[in-house]
């Protein structure tokens, strides 16, 4: 029971685990973060970097908060949801690394998407200033292979 009533803490995203820890709750990016963000003074991110709000996963999955979208192979999806051993879990859904296109070999690699000619051209063309190919020769766009083979794009 936790506040008089009884709970499933296997379940109960305010319960999760125990009484009190509440999934999908502010979590600070690290302590440099907390103590300026604690103290009001509103300089966290000049002392400490990046220390925009993030989350706990919101979904209680066997008294651990769990992120359903996201990566959790035995839980993906929804709780219990077990990816098989050649399988993998992206953006909550099983999928297979070694042939699917737009998660070839994991979760962030999309066979075919547009890639840098080099570091040069990358700097350049992300600046805006379409003067890569000034200081950097050839920065035409290239493209990784469309098909995922065995978990690389090279088909």
């Amino acid at each position: 029971c936790c506040s008089g009533s009884c709970i499933d803490p296997t379940r109960t995203a305010a319960h999760c685990g125990n009484c009190g820890t509440v999934c999908g709750a502010a979590i600070p990016l690290n302590d440099c973060c907390s103590f300026w963000i604690s103290s009001g003074l509103g300089t966290a991110n000049f002392f400490c970097g990046d220390c925009s709000t993030h989350y706990t996963p919101s979904t209680c999955c066997d008294s651990t908060c769990t992120e359903l979208s996201g990566s959790d192979n035995n839980n993906c999806g929804t709780c219990g949801n077990v990816c098989s051993n050649t399988t993998i879990c992206c953006s909550g859904s099983c999928i297979d690394p070694m042939t699917n296109d737009s998660h070839c070999g994991n979760c962030d690699t999309v066979c075919g998407s547009p890639i840098p000619q080099n570091d040069c051209c990358s700097f350049w063309l992300q600046s805006g200033l379409d003067t890569a190919n000034f200081f950097c020769g050839d920065c035409s766009t290239h493209y990784t292979p469309a098909h995922c083979c065995d978990g690389t794009c090279s088909c």
